[in-house]
């Protein structure tokens, strides 16, 4: 199945999939480093911290077989998988993509701004 497609396994999988966005220093993955990582699964928000408890990510992002991002796949990954040495081998839903079919590009708060999504803040 093309990558553009992985969006229609959604239901089958909505159990095991979570939402993934982190924050780093920097750009650079080479040279920056990961500061807080977030997961949503539908219910609850997990929130992995520098200095905190952010090794624990590593053992709980198993837990999922889909994971859902933003530009995840020229970041977020690339980025993860520098800092931590690991793979993410789950499926990834990532939705620029999708939403750049549906006539949405830019950042993230760009494509909700177009489509009338309000983050109250």
């Amino acid at each position: 199945m093309p990558s553009n497609q992985y969006w229609r396994i959604f239901p089958e999988f909505k159990e095991s999939t979570s939402y993934l966005d982190i924050e780093t220093t920097g750009l650079e993955s080479l040279t920056n480093k990961i500061r807080t990582i977030a997961l949503y699964d539908g219910s609850s928000i997990f929130t992995y911290i520098q200095g905190k408890n952010l090794d624990q990510f590593k053992e709980d992002i198993q837990k999922y077989k889909v994971l859902v991002i933003y530009n995840g796949k020229c970041f977020d990954v690339a980025f993860i998988k520098g800092f931590f040495g690991m793979e993410l081998n789950q499926v990834h839903i990532d939705l620029r993509y999708l939403l750049r079919s549906l006539g949405y590009a830019g950042s993230l708060k760009g494509c909700e701004k177009k489509a009338g999504i309000d983050r109250g803040n």
